[in-house]
């Protein structure tokens, strides 16, 4: 368990390499998960779904977010190694707005491609400051709130010709829209002082939610 003060919530600081570093991601990670109020479950089925969204877990399937593996050294205050630490360690998960068991809405969330040193590089230690969540890439499954409106809404809301429609929709959280499937390491050892590796699992994730949606149709499949 880590313990989190109210200083490291309200003042993130650069943490590449720092002892309180997974204390400071964790409280960038619970403010993601408060942005909105959906359930959290691991290949939850359609038909026990109550609420206006769930965030699910795939069981399996090599699922994974950009940076889900991707470790860095940790040292000391005084520069003497540590070990290696996963700085940003949430996986993939996809969110789902229940509805008709007949009719589905797939939505592929946006995000700028990562596949340059230099861009990777940055949206990496952005990522650090940040928790994940960027501005035009996010490499942590950011949530749509349940209020978003749009495809989202819900209720029969005639502005919404799919609001009986189970809406899922898939985070791109790997910088490869939705297409990778594979590994990659960055030379970045001259900046960061150690290679980068990261996850391109777009195929993967997205394939894991058409899983879900293949095994929770009317049909069974």
């Amino acid at each position: 368990f880590f313990f989190v003060d109210d200083d490291v919530c309200k003042k993130p600081s650069f943490l590449l390499i720092e002892t309180k570093m997974m204390q400071k991601i964790l409280c960038l990670f619970l403010w993601v998960r408060s942005v909105n109020a959906a359930e959290l479950c691991t290949d939850c089925n359609l038909v026990d779904m109550s609420e206006a969204s769930y965030i699910v877990s795939p069981s399996s399937g090599d699922t994974s977010c950009l940076f889900s593996s991707t470790k860095i050294p940790n040292v000391d205050d005084e520069g003497a190694f540590m070990g290696f630490i996963t700085p940003l360690p949430q996986g993939f998960t996809f969110q789902v707005f229940p509805g008709s068991n007949e009719k589905f809405v797939i939505v592929f969330r946006g995000g700028s491609p990562l596949t340059y040193t230099d861009s990777v590089l940055s949206t990496f230690v952005d990522a650090l400051t940040t928790g994940g969540v960027g501005e035009s890439v996010s490499v942590v499954p950011f949530p749509i709130a349940d209020d978003a409106g749009g495809v989202y809404s819900r209720d029969g809301f005639e502005g919404n010709p799919y609001s009986d429609y189970t809406v899922v929709s898939i985070s791109q959280c790997t910088g490869d829209l939705h297409l990778g499937d594979t590994e990659a390491t960055f030379d970045t050892a001259g900046i960061l002082g150690f290679p980068l590796s990261v996850s391109y699992k777009g195929k993967n994730n997205a394939h894991s939610a058409f899983d879900w949606i293949d095994r929770n149709k009317a049909d069974g499949g």
